[in-house]
């Protein structure tokens, strides 16, 4: 149905109440269409809504090339960096060529 490498980024609003981001409309389509969905691990159900808020895009980021220095040998990996630059925002590409490891 999707991408098993997607990053769900599962927050709780309040109690019995997440918001998932999910990979694409299309998906949300879907998993709306089925009703309800069982989470594999827990075997719970779920049912799939809307957001309880429509969100409107106030401004666009804009995209640019961000430089890190100081990571440890060992989490010189582009999974690792790709991670930890979520903070920052959307990685749309990292140079795997740049990564320098001793």
């Amino acid at each position: 149905m999707w991408d098993s490498e997607w990053d769900w980024q599962v927050r709780q609003i309040r109690r019995n109440c997440f918001s998932v981001v999910y990979p694409s409309k299309a998906a949300v389509r879907m998993a709306k269409k089925s009703g309800t969905i069982t989470l594999p691990i827990s075997v719970q159900k779920a049912e799939v809504g809307e957001t309880f808020s429509k969100l409107h895009v106030v401004s666009w980021l804009q995209e640019c090339w961000v430089r890190i220095t100081g990571i440890p040998d060992k989490l010189r990996q582009a999974p690792l960096i790709k991670e930890f630059l979520r903070v920052v925002g959307k990685t749309v590409l990292i140079d795997e060529l740049t990564i320098v490891k001793p």
